[in-house]
């Protein structure tokens, strides 16, 4: 009951970010690869960033047990975000692959976070609708091959979530 009185105080929010990510949703279809190229960059500049923050981080405290663990995770994250930025074709077909483990994963927890609430409160039908469609394109992307993966990314950043979430939060926003 507390979730529904916070989604109620800050309906306008929620209709605002559903709207938004329509609209991202849209342009997802619309220009595919131009999205997964985009994605794949903005990924890798966040990794870039973030290895470089943890670098800084790492340097600053040479002396702890764990200097050697940060430096790695340091590396690994500029290592990952140059790879992104300078590779971003092949960076997609490994991003595709993440993102079909990552939906499987999603979709799991979603479907028993739905039943979990459907024990407590009733049938969330939507919450349960959204976890099945996630979890069953998570699994086709991931075994599907590289090439269709890169396709279905698109796809599925519409579908999965993106249109889900969003009619999601559309729909929590009025009273």
């Amino acid at each position: 009951m507390v979730a529904v009185n916070t989604a109620r105080r800050n309906r306008w929010w929620l209709i605002i970010l559903g709207v938004l990510l329509i609209i991202l949703g849209i342009k997802a279809i619309v220009l595919p690869l131009v999205f997964a190229i985009a994605l794949t960059l903005l990924l890798g500049i966040i990794f870039l960033i973030g290895g470089i923050v943890q670098l800084i981080h790492a340097l600053r405290f040479r002396r702890s047990r764990r200097f050697w663990l940060k430096l790695a995770v340091s590396v690994f994250y500029i290592l990952g975000g140059l790879f992104l930025l300078f590779n971003p074709t092949t960076g997609i077909v490994a991003l595709a692959s993440a993102v079909g483990m990552l939906f499987t994963a999603v979709g799991i927890f979603e479907t028993w976070q739905a039943l979990q609430i459907w024990q407590q409160e009733g049938l969330d039908w939507l919450s349960m609708a959204v976890g099945i469609v996630i979890l069953v394109l998570g699994v086709f992307i991931w075994v599907e091959s590289p090439l269709a993966s890169v396709v279905m990314t698109s796809v599925v950043s519409l579908i999965g979530k993106l249109q889900f979430s969003s009619w999601t939060w559309f729909m929590l926003g009025p009273p």
